[in-house]
């Protein structure tokens, strides 16, 4: 009778646990993530574009220009202002994405121009032709305030505070003692 009772739980819990309900792909949110900042400009903040263009040019553009329009204007702010525009966008080798951005973008302060940067290739690293991005003003490759040249950027060169993982692998290298190498 228990090995009865025994058996009759375990199939009555097995039941059970097949009818929790699952997510659906409703509650999930779909499209492409649009990187904006938030209204204190401290971080970044994520809207979602379902839009469908044709062209990967005209869906770049589209997706600029959406960083620049947030939907909820209560809690997502542009994440450039209106005076930094895209000079020229093209692809250069297969999966290489160079952006000339107008002279404007200059004008940000430091903490904008990270949070541009970094929501500009988080955005637009998305879509599957765009494997890595150079960002130029004008004519000159984006560079650090050394004058160094910040060179290609992947979505995986930002650390996001706002993905699930609580735990970020990351390679340090040092210097050798004789400092002329890097180690691990």
């Amino acid at each position: 009778m228990k090995r009865l009772f025994a058996a009759l739980l375990v199939l009555l819990a097995v039941i059970l646990s097949g009818c929790g309900g699952t997510e659906t792909a409703e509650s999930e949110p779909q499209g492409y993530k649009i990187y904006m900042t938030n209204v204190s400009r401290t971080r970044l903040t994520v809207e979602y574009d379902e839009t469908e263009v044709l062209n990967t040019m005209e869906h770049l553009q589209h997706l600029f220009d959406r960083m620049k329009t947030p939907e909820n204007t209560r809690e997502n702010f542009p994440l450039f202002p209106e005076n930094v525009e895209i000079v020229s966008m093209s692809m250069d080798d297969p999966g290489t994405l160079l952006v000339h951005l107008s002279a404007q973008y200059r004008e940000l302060s430091p903490e904008d121009e990270i949070l541009a940067r970094s929501g500009l290739v988080k955005t637009m690293g998305q879509l599957e032709e765009v494997d890595r991005i150079s960002i130029f003003v004008e004519e000159e490759p984006l560079s650090y305030p050394d004058g160094r040249a910040v060179g290609f950027l992947t979505p995986e060169d930002f650390v996001d505070p706002m993905d699930d993982i609580s735990t970020q692998v990351l390679t340090l290298y040092f210097a050798n003692p004789t400092g002329d190498a890097l180690r691990e």
